[in-house]
């Protein structure tokens, strides 16, 4: 066998390693960009429902209306809070049930 030989398969790795980092490279930039289209997707609107038992003239549900008022009047509007009162969804069991 040549001397030059292990050489040459010294430099076939390099390019190897080259190619593999380029191709990592282009998918951590294609994910970058996706990140970057959803993050503006998500900023343009974003709506939270909330179910609670307590009933809609309480004063936790004014806590609740006022905080949802908070969070859209700090997010410029694109944070919309959804407040479901009574129990109307159910009670917690069936909200959890809901959500798994």
């Amino acid at each position: 066998m040549p001397q030059w030989r292990p050489l040459l398969t010294g430099l076939h790795t390099h390019r190897l390693e080259d190619n593999m980092i380029r191709k990592i490279m282009r998918g951590v930039l294609v994910c970058g960009l996706i990140s970057a289209a959803y993050a503006q997707q998500a900023k343009a609107r974003l709506e939270i429902r909330m179910a609670t038992l307590a009933p809609q003239d309480s004063a936790w549900y004014r806590v609740m209306e006022k905080m949802g008022q908070d969070w859209k009047d700090i997010s410029g509007g694109s944070v919309k809070l959804s407040i479901l009162p009574g129990g109307v969804v159910g009670d917690e069991p069936d909200c959890v049930r809901r959500l798994r």
